[in-house]
């Protein structure tokens, strides 16, 4: 495996996991503080957006039959 693909797999994956996280803060209403200063869940449906698509993206990136990675036939009339 080149370590270009795994590279892209791993960073999937860590995608994937932050995803998850924010999913479980959703689920079971963990708070956020930093500092003084609160974070709303609000940023968490944002962040399972953003992980969530940068996961799948990645993920297929680093697939080698991926559709991403495919050469298109020209077509003929």
């Amino acid at each position: 495996m080149k370590s270009q693909t795994m590279g892209l797999k791993v960073a999937s994956v860590i995608f994937g996991l932050f995803c998850l996280v924010h999913i479980l803060r959703l689920i079971r209403g963990f708070q956020i503080v930093v500092g003084s200063y609160y974070f709303g869940r609000g940023l968490s449906v944002v962040a399972i957006i953003v992980s969530g698509f940068l996961c799948v993206w990645l993920w297929k990136l680093a697939c080698p039959g991926s559709s991403s990675t495919k050469a298109t036939p020209a077509s003929n009339p």
